[in-house]
């Protein structure tokens, strides 16, 4: 078995670690980080935002604060985070961060903070054409058992909309996290189990316990 996480990323940044506990704060927009801010009027610059661009010239101003992809994010992530070191005891998993700066990156890949978040379904088309982001994360599946898809309402209904998972193969299990709405068009996929996600939460509690019971019971 392996699982993939497929999920995006939150303007809340660089969330405060204590390694003790191995604890997440919740963090913040990276334009309330006085430190951060500093650098980058020391060196005559701007946030980062969608200007990948200027990736060199931001990694040069902003050395100290990078970190993976996983640690990076704050606010909702942590939910995936906490659930990824979960899930990690039963299978082997990957995160897969659909990202407004960097396009589709992996948990393991280090990153600048920045500023800018896809928030509607016209970004989410342009930065899928520009980066083929979808057509990524078939190739991350070649190897899976479970594909797990806790993103916004949006996202699902463009993955729908452009029949990504009919191209899927049926022996992967896709288990969604999403609102009541989409379930009837969800339903058409036999190999989707769906869960239903309320309020800001990516997860919620009782929806992780019975996603790791359910992956627990897969066969190998």
């Amino acid at each position: 078995m392996k699982a993939i996480i497929l999920t995006d990323d939150t303007k809340c940044q660089l969330p405060s670690h204590n390694k003790w506990t191995n604890r997440f704060g919740c963090g913040s927009g990276i334009a309330k980080k006085s430190e951060i801010l500093i650098e980058l009027k020391n060196r005559n610059t701007t946030i980062p935002g969608n200007d990948l661009e200027n990736e060199i010239q931001y990694r040069n101003v902003l050395h100290e604060f990078l970190r993976p992809a996983k640690n990076m994010f704050g606010g909702r992530f942590s939910e995936v985070r906490a659930f990824a070191a979960e899930l990690s005891k039963i299978t082997p998993v990957e995160i897969l961060i659909i990202s407004g700066r960097y396009g589709l990156i992996n948990d393991s890949t280090e990153i600048i903070p920045y500023d800018y978040s896809i928030q509607n379904n016209t970004q989410l088309k342009n930065i899928d054409e520009n980066n083929q982001i979808f057509s990524k994360v078939k190739d991350c599946l070649s190897d899976s058992t479970h594909l797990i898809v806790l993103l916004p309402k949006f996202y699902i209904e463009y993955l729908i909309k452009t029949h990504f998972f009919e191209t899927l193969s049926s022996k992967i299990k896709i288990i969604i996290v999403t609102s009541k709405g989409l379930q009837t068009q969800l339903n058409q996929y036999e190999n989707v189990i769906i869960f239903e996600r309320k309020g800001v939460a990516r997860l919620r509690s009782q929806n992780c316990d019975q996603i790791l019971s359910l992956i627990k019971k897969s066969p190998d």
